[in-house]
């Protein structure tokens, strides 16, 4: 079968790296050679990746530094061998490798996989969970690595325009693959409890919304007096001090919290009412994914992630309009049956995304791309 050179910008329980692992499993049972570079690796996820790796390396643990060691300057005098890092040797070793492809997850990869790229008949794939805020702030000159990268994964159609539109990528060179969760359908767990909970998932920053989350609460708590909010994530102290502040001006401290990172999300996902998208730039979120695959109606802002290609339109805010935002959660707690209908069919759509599916589609834009060679 085909030997692919992975990389990945690290091992943590992010959704880029969560779906990369998936799909290079199922690729794996299908006879794909792998090697796996994580450029920071000792994370949650590291020990699958190795898994599925013929050869796994963290990159942050190669030495970058040179030994001018007595016994090198030797060398380098009498053999003229040049003293090199451990780094500079690992590039030299992946050079003499022969790979079918270079698969480079995330933006932030790119030049990691220019590193290895010594080979211009390699098909170079770029997988882009990014939009253009965060591509400018790590490759905002995409446009001159173009010539030299085969083929561009995406997982929505608003991945695709920005591509288009801001980075004047040529459309056929860009497919939409949607990600992937191992999480499976299931059904929700009938507690009785008189607490509304509303519930966001992801790391607390700029991007994700988590001080729009605190305001949305605080609309909606003042209408609806038995509803929570819980925020599952990541969160600095920083973050965490102003939210906490916020919330206690706002007289909701007691009703809006957060839970920081944890390997199953979902535990506190299934006995939720509703999952509140807060992001600003979220291409298609592995949390909104297994919301979805509980049951859970999503609300989400437009222009902001591709959630809102594939969930009901009612359920689409005009971006960052917090006030409609917390008019519809507030209309959706206050009916149960909708809700359900909505979870429904959300279930049906994301039960759909399975690794095995996402990963055939990668299959077949690597084999479109091994073809044309």
């Amino acid at each position: 079968m085909y030997s692919i050179l992975a990389i990945t910008h690290d091992t943590s329980l992010s959704g880029a790296p969560k779906s990369l692992v998936l799909i290079l499993e199922e690729l794996h049972k299908k006879g794909f050679e792998i090697t796996t570079i994580a450029i920071k690796g000792s994370g949650p996820l590291e020990s699958q990746f190795q898994k599925n790796a013929k050869q796994y390396f963290n990159f942050e643990k190669i030495d970058n530094s040179k030994n001018y060691s007595i016994k090198n300057r030797l060398k380098r005098i009498l053999l003229k061998k040049p003293i090199v890092s451990e780094r500079e040797k690992f590039t030299n070793y992946i050079h003499t490798q022969k790979f079918d492809f270079i698969y480079a997850n995330t933006i932030s990869a790119l030049k990691m996989g220019m590193r290895f790229f010594y080979n211009e008949t390699i098909p170079f794939v770029l997988h882009v969970h990014e939009l253009k805020t965060v591509i400018d702030e790590f490759v905002p000159n995409l446009k001159e690595y173009d010539h030299k990268i085969s083929h561009y994964i995406v997982p929505s159609q608003l991945n695709k325009n920005t591509l288009i539109d801001h980075f004047q990528i040529n459309e056929t060179k860009i497919s939409i693959v949607r990600e992937t969760s191992t999480l499976r359908s299931v059904e929700k767990p009938n507690i009785e409890t008189d607490r509304l909970k509303i519930i966001m998932c992801g790391g607390a920053y700029w991007r994700k919304g988590d001080d729009l989350f605190v305001q949305i609460a605080a609309k909606v708590i003042e209408q609806i007096k038995n509803s929570d909010f819980y925020w599952i994530g990541h969160i600095s102290d920083e973050r965490l001090r102003v939210n906490l502040a916020d919330a206690e001006k706002l007289s909701i401290k007691d009703q809006v919290h957060f839970i920081q990172e944890t390997i199953n999300p979902e535990n506190w996902m299934s006995n939720a009412n509703l999952f509140m998208l807060t992001s600003r730039e979220d291409p298609f979120p592995l949390a909104a994914i297994e919301a979805g695959l509980l049951g859970l109606p999503i609300i989400c802002f437009q222009k902001a992630t591709g959630i809102a290609e594939v969930i009901q339109d009612e359920c689409t805010i005009p971006y960052l309009d917090v006030d409609k935002m917390a008019t519809k959660i507030i209309e959706l707690l206050h009916n149960k049956t909708k809700r359900e209908q909505l979870g429904q069919e959300n279930k049906l759509y994301f039960s759909t995304l399975t690794p095995k599916n996402i990963a055939h589609q990668v299959l077949s834009i690597l084999t479109n791309l091994q073809n044309k060679n």
